[in-house]
């Protein structure tokens, strides 16, 4: 990817595009579209700054789509309302980072809730004391170490699989299927035996 990056931004800054800078979209293709690269551009001061969103072969592979299409989503241009501001709106919003980060946030909110209400429903680690501030912790710290999961599996940490998690639970369904021991045993594994080792198999056996 690094090498795709240096070759966009060589064409990028080709003196045929510089006057209109501002105004374009890039789509780099390679490899038969089995990597495709959207990318904004805009002048700032002697810089061009580059905003983008691309689709490679591992997210075709793993079915990692849902980002990328929401966002080509955005360019959708309705016919009746088609002017300059709402062009630059919709490429805006596009390609937007805070979008991104906001229908993050608003998951996440939506998976705690979710967690938290069934929990709550189980009675599980209720302390009346605190008015359930130890249970409403452990859902965030559970949920955090599992992004934290995905954030470096996604650098192939866990020997080059970068579909670690997905094959974590896959593993876990045929092992245990129809027991509830996830995160007793297979999470609790993972987190504080597995990751403090230079060497190891994921896979309890207990």
């Amino acid at each position: 990817e690094r090498k795709i990056k240096s070759i966009e931004r060589k064409i990028i800054q080709l003196p045929e595009f510089r006057q209109e800078i501002n105004n374009l979209i890039f789509v780099f293709s390679f490899n038969n579209f089995d990597y495709i690269d959207f990318v904004k551009t805009q002048k700032l001061g002697a810089n061009i700054e580059i905003k983008r969103f691309l689709i490679t072969p591992e997210d075709k592979k793993l079915q990692k789509l849902r980002t990328p299409t929401e966002q080509l989503e955005k360019l959708k241009l309705e016919p009746n309302k088609i002017s300059f501001t709402y062009v630059r709106n919709c490429i805006e919003e596009a390609f937007s980072v805070e979008a991104v980060t906001d229908e993050f946030y608003r998951g996440y909110i939506d998976l705690f809730q979710k967690i938290k209400k069934e929990l709550f429903k189980q009675k599980v680690e209720i302390d009346p004391k605190t008015k359930n501030q130890k249970l409403i912790q452990f859902v965030h710290q559970t949920l955090n170490r599992i992004i934290f999961l995905y954030f470096i599996q996604k650098r192939g940490c866990f020997g080059g699989d970068k579909n670690f998690l997905a094959n974590f639970w896959d593993a876990y369904k045929t092992k245990f299927n129809g027991q509830n021991k996830f995160h007793k045993i297979w999470l609790k594994n993972l987190f504080f035996e597995a990751l403090s080792k230079q060497s190891w198999n994921y896979i309890p056996h207990d």
